[in-house]
């Protein structure tokens, strides 16, 4: 049982681990599962110690936890719109020995005004099942890389819709931080009413955008949270990159475009796209990163982000 202000929001969860046991984290046995796209999304990221990372659309915190285990000193915010998942957040930042604090920000929220959480990744193989919860917490507090998590309870929409002064705010007066150094998300890789939704809600908020709430949102989402000068971080279907250069406009620049091949010879199915704000740089196709050598291995430098939590250049 989850427990979050006054709600109780009951939720069966199971425990695994990422970056070669690195990372401990508690996660629904159904819906979100963190996997390859976390763990990628938070090795693409450049933040060095001192900076501040905002996850949009956190989840369970899986990237913004990885993020902080590779890079020692930075700090994190995340925000989410499914409760049960920031509740999970707050969990997996204690287990991971972060000093965390968590906002019940947005207690009904409208779906009219919500956005998603990060996707649910497909590729579980990188992750580890713990056997029990001793285990988990005695990892945890060994992890003293971990030193800064704060999540709170919102749509990325308080992101969208800044008030008068610029600031975005939750209704209980809490502002979010402005001025970041690093934006990373994991948006709906579809839009509604172009899939059929799971009859799981927290699955079906996942895979695609709610109402209409739109890509262009969590862009302009990042570009609003994000100092000038400043990354943004994505992982999206690869399929789906045309969309985010169109997206990004002239707001960002010196973008940079890395597939995540499945195999040598296979057409991409993940990219990620790291870019500037209000950088006017021309763009750069990058080789891209092989996932699987041909028995369906993973190659040695996917496994070096994986599980030796390498970053991802």
């Amino acid at each position: 049982m989850i427990q979050q202000g006054s709600k109780h929001i009951t939720t069966e969860t199971e425990e695994i681990s990422l970056l070669g046991q690195r990372v401990q984290l508690k996660a629904p046995k159904n819906g979100f599962r963190p996997g390859l796209d976390s763990v990628m999304l938070a090795a693409a990221c450049w933040a060095k110690a001192g900076d501040h990372v905002l996850d949009l659309g956190c989840g369970i915190g899986s990237a913004g936890l990885c993020v902080l285990a590779r890079v020692p000193g930075a700090r994190l915010t995340g925000i989410d719109i499914q409760e049960n998942y920031i509740a999970l957040a707050k969990e997996n930042a204690e287990l991971n020995a972060a000093k965390t604090t968590t906002s019940n920000a947005t207690k009904h929220p409208s779906p009219d005004n919500a956005s998603s959480t990060n996707n649910h990744n497909r590729d579980s193989n990188i992750t580890s099942p713990n056997s029990n919860n001793s285990n988990l917490n005695s990892n945890a507090s060994s992890n003293k890389s971990i030193t800064h998590a704060l999540f709170h309870h919102a749509p990325i929409l308080r992101y969208v819709k800044l008030n008068q002064d610029g600031k975005a705010l939750l209704p209980n007066g809490t502002e979010l931080p402005i001025g970041v150094d690093h934006v990373i998300c994991n948006p709906p890789f579809l839009n509604e009413g172009t899939h059929t939704p799971s009859p799981d809600k927290a699955r079906a908020i996942a895979n695609g955008h709610i109402d209409d709430t739109t890509l262009e949102d969590w862009i302009k989402a990042a570009f609003n949270a994000l100092k000038s000068g400043a990354a943004l971080t994505m992982i999206h279907r690869a399929d789906r990159t045309d969309q985010i250069i169109r997206a990004l406009g002239k707001s960002f620049g010196a973008t940079e475009i890395i597939p995540l091949w499945p195999k040598a010879n296979a057409p991409a199915k993940r990219v990620i796209i790291r870019t500037i704000k209000h950088r006017k740089s021309p763009a750069t196709l990058h080789p891209g990163l092989i996932l699987h050598n041909d028995n369906g291995e993973y190659t040695k430098e996917a496994e070096n982000i994986l599980r030796q939590a390498q970053a991802l250049v």
